[in-house]
């Protein structure tokens, strides 16, 4: 036999609540949703403030407290907008369109976060004890206090970009490791891996991991091959961003291909290298071992064949095909 199927009975009105408040409420208390909802049903798209405390306070008997509280985490979960320059109006943000394949990750995405009244910090912290717990830490691995501003940004990572405590504690950990750390960075990173859609901790841990370690390899690279004086261009950026994400290659591999380009052109060259990685790649050469069999093999084919095979000429019809010239 079939599941029943239901039929809500709206009567002769309904109460249209944002579909991305649906997404916070396991965050907001009871309260806050059942004065949502009563904000909902006040039959306006935008009211004031004032207005709208004193309503739902005399109507659905909560205090003016209680709407005042419900009103500034809507606000931080981005459900709800302040609209100061027409007399403190409040509204609901509509709904943004979303395609199937990208869900609702970016349904009310905005350039900044929430801004929050020093009354309202005051109030949402001595209301969520973990959020104070959470700004406790984050001001431990940056050794300081955070002003208003930054406790803003806080605890709009948590309400607005929904990110959850340990996500956080691991974004501010990697800015913390940075020379010029600071929220802001913080903030900026947030947007930035919430646009590719890295919003759980273990896909922030395994981002961060590859991030940390071609930023290491980098440096390598840039020592072996003598680029100290300039930073990498953007080909160059992309050809490490190779070697270590799609490629998978350690830097002991990286430091072969160097020293095989040496010895055929007697200077460093980042593209020379990295045409001697990509065939290592396209042959399944993934580990030095393999290469170093494979290189004793070619010096052995080349002996057998009295001396045709030419690897120099190899490398440079790869590098004509691949990287231009092959110049650093």
């Amino acid at each position: 036999m079939p599941d029943a199927s239901f039929k809500i009975n709206f009567g002769n009105e309904a109460v249209s609540i944002p579909f991305a408040a649906v997404t916070k409420f396991e965050k907001a208390t009871k309260k806050d949703i059942k004065i949502l909802v009563c904000l909902c049903a006040l039959g306006r798209l935008a009211t004031d403030v004032e207005t709208a405390k004193k309503v739902v306070a005399s109507d659905h008997g909560f205090s003016e407290e209680d709407v005042a509280n419900a009103i500034a985490f809507w606000r931080g979960a981005g459900v709800i907008e302040l609209e100061e320059a027409e007399d403190n109006v409040i509204s609901m943000p509509e709904r943004e369109e979303t395609s199937p394949e990208k869900g609702n990750a970016n349904l009310l995405h905005a350039d900044e976060l929430p801004k929050y009244t020093t009354e309202e910090l005051t109030t949402i912290l001595e209301k969520r004890k973990e959020l104070s717990t959470l700004i406790d830490a984050c001001q431990q691995l940056y050794g300081k206090v955070f002003n208003t501003s930054e406790i803003n940004i806080l605890i709009g990572l948590s309400d607005y970009l929904g990110f959850d405590h340990e996500y956080i504690l691991l974004l501010f950990a990697h800015v913390g490791k940075m020379e010029r750390k600071s929220v802001r960075t913080v903030e900026k990173l947030a947007f930035r891996f919430a646009d590719e859609e890295i919003t759980e901790a273990d896909m922030l841990r395994e981002h961060l991991s590859f991030l940390e370690k071609s930023q290491e390899l980098e440096t390598k690279v840039r020592t072996t091959f003598g680029i100290n004086s300039r930073a990498l261009t953007g080909k160059e950026k992309k050809l490490v961003q190779k070697w270590l994400g799609e490629y998978k290659f350690s830097f002991e591999i990286i430091e072969k291909a160097y020293e095989l380009t040496i010895e055929s052109t007697q200077k460093p060259s980042l593209p020379y290298a990295g045409a001697i990685l990509d065939r290592w790649h396209s042959e399944g050469l993934d580990s030095i071992e393999k290469i170093e069999e494979e290189i004793v093999q070619r010096g052995r084919d080349k002996v057998a064949t009295g001396g045709s095979f030419n690897e120099d000429e190899f490398l440079r019809a790869a590098m004509k095909h691949g990287y231009g010239d092959g110049e650093n």
